[in-house]
């Protein structure tokens, strides 16, 4: 998954369909596993 927008949620991007989707920012914080940071 990326990540598009971080406020109250989250808006993910899955990077193998393309589907883009909001979650809420607790929901998303308890079911991260690792993060993986990338430079711009």
């Amino acid at each position: 998954m990326k990540v598009l927008r971080v406020g109250a949620d989250f808006r993910l991007e899955c990077e193998k369909c393309g589907h883009i989707f909001m979650i809420a920012r607790s929901k998303c914080e308890k079911n991260i596993k690792s993060v993986i940071r990338t430079e711009k």
